[in-house]
């Protein structure tokens, strides 16, 4: 009668187990217990997928983290760091903008340039020889 018992449960659960959805590549199932929150990780300013108590949700892997959308990406593919990126490389056009308006700027200028610093490490990687030095404004 035992093993009877034992078996009808382990049956019982398999076919409970069989119904319950597949979360996915990249989720995990996790049981809300002691929290209203599922805890994995997000992607910036992205809030915490609520959860009933003692629900079983899916949540993202340690490998990747929770999108606006709901999905699960990897941390590189997250709206907010892909924007970062982006918004990164922006500056570094408008700041060798500018290195170039004002380098033009000040070749430009009917005013006379005094040489104060000049290196002596030079690179001759054309017919040009490039080294580095400053000038200054004779006012």
């Amino acid at each position: 009668m035992r093993a009877e018992t034992c078996v009808i449960r382990i049956l019982i659960l398999f076919l409970a187990l069989s119904l319950v959805k597949s979360c996915g590549q990249g989720k995990k199932y996790f049981y809300c217990k002691h929290t209203t929150q599922i805890q994995e990780n997000r992607c910036p300013g992205v809030g915490a997928v609520s959860c009933a108590l003692y629900a079983l949700r899916c949540a993202c892997d340690d490998k990747h983290l929770r999108e606006k959308n709901g999905n699960c990406v990897k941390p590189d593919q997250c709206e907010a760091v892909i924007q970062e990126k982006e918004k990164a490389r922006q500056n570094a056009i408008i700041h060798k903008e500018n290195v170039y308006n004002y380098t033009l700027q000040v070749i430009q200028s009917p005013l006379d340039l005094d040489l104060i610093y000049i290196s002596t490490w030079t690179w001759m990687g054309t017919i040009c020889q490039c080294l580095k030095s400053s000038f200054i404004e004779n006012k």
